[in-house]
């Protein structure tokens, strides 16, 4: 019956999420509710985010060349950072952790003012350091624990490096797919994964992440984008109630 629980699940948040992001805040801590401690449920939580990731990068593969050539060193540090992040794990405070994702949370739900281009969207594209750093940064956070990073990661490619929705849709979903890879295989070797849960999870995300993808791209870009301002803003609220904790 437990799995059955997580496999529905599954199913309704990843609907939504594929295209936001932040489904882990609730798989996790359900993860937890049916008994996993919680290293194995974020490492029995990776499979299925992925999977969920992968969904959405076939939905809306077409859109990556919208990015300049050097992003694409972004997905090789991902993959690097999310196996790094969870081999660290089991080394850092978590706390620290929450309040870095809050800051990078923050940065990307401020308004910003920039030149429109012709895509009628932001021409803010950073130096290439800055988006490796980003990069960097986010996916050792993903390894570690995961929760917002791809609403982190389609907010930055949206808001504030400029590409259209549907291209940070697809960027996003790719350096998460990567980092959860990465992170994947770092908790294989480690044994944290269970396997029962992990399956279960994985089949309702696949299914789920589909049905999310073929409905987004047929959603305006504009209420795409107030989606991800709401879940950027739950995101922010719940990661500060959780450190007044």
């Amino acid at each position: 019956m437990t799995l059955i629980w997580i496999f529905l699940s599954a199913l309704f948040i990843s609907m939504p999420a594929v295209l936001t992001g932040s489904a882990s805040f609730i798989t996790i801590p359900l993860l937890i509710h049916f008994g996993l401690p919680p290293h194995t449920a974020v490492a029995t939580n990776k499979p299925g985010i992925f999977t969920m990731m992968l969904t959405g990068l076939i939905g809306f593969r077409r859109h990556l060349r919208e990015a300049p050539r050097f992003y694409w060193l972004m997905p090789v540090l991902m993959f690097a950072g999310g196996m790094t992040g969870a081999q660290l794990l089991h080394y850092l405070p978590q706390r620290w952790v929450q309040w870095a994702i809050l800051i990078l949370a923050l940065f990307a739900a401020l308004p910003h003012q920039g030149k429109r281009n012709e895509g009628n969207h932001l021409a803010v594209i950073p130096r290439p350091a800055i988006a490796w750093l980003s990069a960097t940064v986010i996916s050792l956070y993903n390894g570690i624990l995961g929760p917002g990073t791809l609403t982190m990661f389609i907010s930055l490619f949206r808001f504030r490096i400029g590409l259209s929705m549907p291209a940070a849709i697809a960027w996003g979903n790719l350096m998460g797919c990567l980092g959860n890879l990465g992170a994947i295989i770092q908790f294989g070797r480690l044994g944290l994964i269970r396997p029962g849960p992990a399956l279960a999870m994985t089949a309702g995300m696949l299914i789920g992440s589909q049905i999310g993808v073929r409905v987004g791209r047929r959603v305006p870009s504009k209420y795409l984008e107030w989606l991800i301002r709401i879940v950027l803003i739950g995101l922010v609220v719940g990661l500060v109630v959780r450190n007044a904790g």
